[in-house]
């Protein structure tokens, strides 16, 4: 895609993405999105089933927790994150991060669609939030560690 081009833009969970290739163009294969997240933001230890998920790291500091290891990446750095493996990305040091998420095959981006839609209502039903996850694979570990 070229700049000239219009992106879906979703907020969700802290975050916003936009959409650069769609599950929809790529008939499920994959997706592409442009991701930004504030300095400090995290996100909890969950696994997704579905999909593996690669972040190239644009600009800022990443740390995910991925199974006992806990990996750094800085701009220009990619973290894999395989399928079936717990993971909990955070945004460390003094910027704000932007990453370019590749997810195969693609659903992400339908995933964190539908949870914006629900994240943009005054009081936003965790339960409908759970369920949306369960549906697209996703598990979250919210007393767990690793």
């Amino acid at each position: 895609m070229n700049s000239n081009q219009n992106y879906q833009v979703l907020r969700a969970f802290g975050h916003e993405a936009r959409v650069l290739v769609s599950s929809e163009q790529t008939e499920s294969a994959f997706c592409v999105l442009r991701m930004f997240a504030s300095r400090g933001h995290d996100v909890p230890l969950h696994t997704h089933h579905f999909e593996d998920e690669i972040f190239i790291v644009e600009s800022g500091e990443l740390e995910v927790k991925r199974g006992g290891q806990i990996i750094q990446a800085r701009k220009g750095d990619a973290v894999y994150l395989p399928k079936n493996i717990p993971h909990a990305p955070r945004v460390v040091g003094d910027q704000n991060l932007q990453v370019l998420l590749i997810c195969v095959p693609g659903g992400f981006d339908r995933y964190f669609a539908a949870c914006a839609e629900e994240r943009s209502k005054p009081e936003p039903d965790l339960q409908y939030l759970n369920a949306i996850a369960a549906r697209f694979g996703r598990e979250f570990h919210l007393e767990a560690s690793i």
